[in-house]
């Protein structure tokens, strides 16, 4: 078989770092290579706060051990509004239904094999994104003026 590559194209693109709105695309529980439940999620861009960034891809690896959980209660907070704020009780959910959700994320910028990539340096709700400093577009999207 022969194919036609552009490579320019198929290379991975690396956001600049920064504030973002991002959607969680994919989440599949996985084991690590170590043998530890883990979630694995695949974010992009909002296309409605980032439409020129949509065919970015960021990956997340969030430990399900319990030294970890710090992880788990970020990104619930940052999906969701009705977590306990005590550390006392458990606190059931379905790491499916975070499929779709628009949360908030600081990234920034290491590399993987020489390859550079983003990383997800903090998550919060999208609703804080205009608080935080954005060192992207000035416009964060939403509406038009």
């Amino acid at each position: 078989m022969s194919v036609k590559i552009n490579v320019k194209k198929a290379e991975r693109k690396v956001l600049e770092e920064g504030a973002y709105a991002l959607r969680i695309n994919k989440v599949e529980q996985r084991t690590s290579k170590q043998g530890n439940p883990m979630l694995y999620l695949e974010l992009v861009p909002d296309d409605e706060y980032h439409p020129e960034d949509t065919n970015a891809r960021i990956f997340e690896n969030v430990s399900l051990v319990e030294d970890a959980w710090f992880r788990v209660v970020d990104y619930l907070k940052a999906i969701m509004t009705d977590v306990p704020a005590d550390d006392e009780g458990d606190f059931e959910f379905e790491p499916e239904d975070w499929a779709g959700a628009v949360i908030g994320a600081n990234l920034g910028i290491d590399s993987y094999q020489g390859i550079p990539r983003n990383r997800v340096l903090q998550v919060f709700p999208v609703d804080g994104l205009e608080d935080m400093e954005y060192e992207g577009d000035e416009d964060l999207g939403g509406e038009e003026d």
